[in-house]
């Protein structure tokens, strides 16, 4: 189990599937008021357990050794904007988006542009490429 091409090929699969479920959470967007649905808690583990992985990544090599890598610069990226995409979740989650859909453009309010739970999808939309990045 510790061969490198058999660590290479599990992180790889759990990569693809990761970014398959991703994919599919960002085509179908939950009502941005809802509770935290089972797809979203799925990803919020996996981003903890990635930024728990980097922390020690981090601890083990050194910080100048560890930004030293474009790679790793993918994957705090990922983790970041994943994170700020969430707190707009959660924002939106407390009723401070007006109960508008996501992906959806405030009508009544007179401000251009979209609302604030879209950003959470544009954070995550980051996030996404940076794991697509990644997998390359």
């Amino acid at each position: 189990w510790r061969a490198p091409v058999t660590i290479y090929l599990s992180n790889f699969m759990s990569q693809v599937i990761i970014i398959a479920l991703f994919t599919e959470f960002l085509t179908v967007p939950p009502n941005p008021t809802s509770r935290l649905a089972g797809m979203e808690v799925f990803l919020i583990i996996f981003f903890c357990s990635s930024a728990f992985t980097e922390l020690v990544q981090i601890c083990i090599d050194g910080v100048w050794s560890y930004m030293g890598t474009f790679w790793n610069w993918l994957d705090l990226a990922a983790i970041f904007a994943f994170w700020i995409g969430m707190s707009y979740r959660l924002k939106c989650m407390n009723g401070s988006c007006e109960g508008q859909h996501a992906w959806s453009y405030h009508q009544n309010s007179g401000i251009q542009g979209p609302p604030i739970e879209s950003f959470s999808a544009q954070f995550y939309s980051v996030a996404l490429f940076c794991l697509y990045t990644r997998l390359l």
